[in-house]
């Protein structure tokens, strides 16, 4: 899979900060995988963009739920 000349280093960094080597490691195959399904050749920003809001979402998912057990108190902290 290859990135079109339209993909800017610079906006994707400063669309990911904070984000670990692994997440975005993850960003780009998530994004090689949606342009894969989509039939494309190329990872266009539209697929890095999409990439990036997905595991964005995953974060806030993760946090509610987390924020869920605490409040019925399901979970325990040391």
């Amino acid at each position: 899979m290859f990135f079109t000349t339209a993909v800017d280093p610079e906006i994707i960094a400063r669309g990911t900060v904070g984000f670990s080597g692994a997440e975005l490691e993850n960003l780009v195959n998530q994004a090689a995988l949606k342009a894969a399904v989509d039939g494309k050749d190329m990872v266009t920003m539209k697929e890095l963009e999409f990439s990036k809001d997905k595991i964005l979402m995953g974060r806030i998912l993760y946090k509610r739920y987390i924020c869920m057990l605490q409040c019925t108190g399901l979970f325990l902290c040391d």
